[in-house]
């Protein structure tokens, strides 16, 4: 199986204005490192060659992790 990255973007608003942009919906992905099957999730299923393709094409990914530093919890609140 081929692995491959998806490039998140990690602030709320700036990924709104590049699908906007785009014409792409945004694509949320809530994880936490307390969350086994989100940290599986993760590997297995969104690093998969044709799921990480198909995303990057048709989407904006947004990561956002339980566990955040203060700026991006500030960037951020309207999701938490």
């Amino acid at each position: 199986m081929i692995l491959l990255r998806i490039w998140y973007q990690r602030e709320y608003n700036t990924a709104l204005v590049q699908a906007k942009k785009e014409s792409k919906v945004v694509m949320l992905v809530l994880v936490g490192d307390y969350c086994p099957w989100c940290r599986k999730f993760e590997r297995k299923t969104l690093q998969s060659a044709n799921i990480a393709i198909n995303i990057q094409k048709n989407f904006v990914p947004v990561i956002v992790d339980k566990i955040l530093t203060k700026r991006d919890t500030r960037k951020n609140i309207i999701l938490l």
